[in-house]
């Protein structure tokens, strides 16, 4: 028996138990049982909910302020928070969220505008007795690894292995917030109930003048800080170049020291970050952060 029988099956059979009495007049019986249910949670549902409310607060405290990405409508200025990577990585580390039966694939196709590749990643996600099914996906034209000043790059300029953490990454934080029903969370519940959101992220143009340089500002916690030098092949200099890496694995480069020790000082604090950064083909390179400016000490 195929799959596909198998199923057809078990839905006829299902019909088959639904299928209501004669006498029901083409409504399903109740019973004196599924009633007493019904009546229960007719008394009880408003407690349920403040208790659910209660427990998903709870869980969400164990974010930070820079795990959180809050979005706004430009039409409606509706805003929603969204966690992030790191938060759901820590609510899932602590309430013991597994996956299992991982399945990797990479498409590669070609178009008018050359080739391009997208990794995808599902796997199952369960919590005590629930497992669902969840994916996650990053392709090489993806904004933050495609492209730089609204151009696309060359694919031999992206970075593969950063595309694929963050396929996989996506398909954990799909599991954490469709688990424990995260999605599309009001900021404005969340600060009620002691939810900071004071650092949390969005990508938003700083105003007029810097939108024509193609200048955007950030929120982000700081994962990590690299270091990288070299030698200018035209001037025989030395280089220090500074990678400041956020908690979702995008990096921003400077060769500003101060930057660099500023970054590592949010890092041990624990504190957010504001990043002001412009794109060329080289990736994000920093402008300012928190206010420190990357010109004059490299």
């Amino acid at each position: 028996m195929t799959d596909q029988t198998k199923e057809l099956a078990a839905i006829e059979a299902l019909e088959t138990e639904i299928e209501p009495l004669p006498e029901s007049g083409g409504i399903i019986a109740t019973t004196k049982s599924s009633a007493e249910d019904i009546y229960w949670l007719a008394d009880n549902i408003e407690k349920i909910i403040a208790s659910q409310n209660k427990i998903r607060t709870a869980i969400l405290k164990l974010a930070q302020p820079g795990d959180w990405i809050v979005f706004e409508s430009k039409e409606s200025g509706v805003k929603k928070a969204e966690l992030g990577f790191a938060g759901a990585n820590r609510i899932g580390a602590t309430l013991g969220i597994s996956y299992k039966n991982w399945e990797v694939k990479k498409t590669t196709q070609r178009d008018d505008a050359g080739e391009w590749y997208l990794w995808e990643f599902t796997c199952d996600a369960s919590f005590r007795n629930t497992e669902i099914r969840v994916y996650g996906r990053a392709g090489s034209r993806d904004k933050f690894f495609g492209k730089a000043h609204g151009v696309a790059k060359q694919i031999h300029e992206i970075k593969e292995d950063d595309i694929k953490v963050a396929a996989m990454r996506a398909a954990k934080k799909e599991g954490v917030r469709d688990l424990l029903g995260l999605h599309h969370l009001d900021p404005d519940f969340l600060e009620k109930n002691g939810i900071v959101l004071s650092g949390a992220g969005g990508h938003t143009f700083k105003g007029k003048e810097t939108t024509a340089a193609g200048t955007e500002s950030v929120n982000v916690a700081i994962e990590q800080v690299l270091v990288k030098t070299g030698t200018n092949k035209s001037t025989g200099k030395p280089w220090t170049k500074y990678t400041v890496v956020d908690v979702e694995g995008v990096g921003y480069s400077t060769f500003s020291k101060t930057i660099a020790e500023e970054a590592k000082k949010a890092k041990e604090n624990k504190t957010p970050a504001k990043i002001d950064y412009a794109r060329d083909q080289w990736g994000l390179n920093i402008a300012s952060f928190n206010g420190v400016t990357s010109g004059g000490d490299q």
